[in-house]
């Protein structure tokens, strides 16, 4: 689980403060955003198919994911691999079986899988070794996922506006101040793009609110 912490409001210098779990770090105005990420949060696995009905295709052969996160490939044909770098071209950073002697891995039997976690966001391009060349190819997107803005609307609510992979869920949690736990749990999803947005109707007339957003 990736966690974010921020503060809408005014919050001076003087107010930082660290916790156990994670860093929290507050925005000196409403329109002023810092933050920070835990490292190791818990992986989420995201599934690909190789060869379904015997094609020379990954399934999907395009996944976006958060940092932390892992693939699982599933071999449903035979003859094929795992192997990531730009068309054709092996980087040795991850192959199947074991991630090592990517350039002379066998080809992995029926029914198999392979698992790989991405720890730091960036494109991963793969392809498999024996069909790359017949447009057998892949790419995972690592990013990670971040509280953009905290704004007050016009109504007077404080809105946290922020990114993720699209239709995944966070939950938001909130605290009018340090000393009182983090509560309200609101389950908010992103849209197509990948954005979301929460709109804290409790807090018209509010100067200060504490906002825990959690992944996935």
């Amino acid at each position: 689980m990736t966690v974010l912490f921020v503060a809408a409001g005014s919050v001076s210098a003087g107010d930082r403060q660290q916790s156990a779990n994670a860093p929290i770090v507050f925005a000196a105005e409403a329109n002023s955003l810092e933050q920070a990420i835990p490292p190791n949060p818990d992986s989420v696995t995201v599934g690909v198919t190789v060869g379904p009905s015997n094609s020379l295709t990954f399934s999907p052969s395009s996944v976006t994911i958060l940092i932390g996160d892992t693939v699982q490939w599933t071999f449903l044909a035979l003859n094929h691999t795992v192997s990531s770098g730009a068309p054709c071209i092996l980087d040795n950073m991850y192959c199947t079986p074991s991630d090592t002697g990517c350039s002379s891995a066998p080809t992995m039997p029926l029914n198999a899988t392979y698992s790989h976690a991405f720890n730091q966001a960036g494109t991963y391009p793969y392809f498999c070794r024996v069909h790359c060349n017949f447009g057998m190819r892949g790419i995972v997107l690592v990013i990670v996922p971040a509280i953009t803005t905290v704004t007050r609307a016009v109504d007077g609510h404080f809105t946290v506006t922020g990114t993720s992979v699209r239709g995944r869920s966070a939950t938001v949690k909130s605290a009018p101040d340090l000393m009182t736990a983090f509560a309200n749990p609101q389950m908010i999803t992103t849209d197509t793009n990948g954005i979301f947005q929460f709109d804290d109707t409790s807090t018209a007339g509010a100067t200060m609110q504490f906002y825990q957003v959690s992944f996935p």
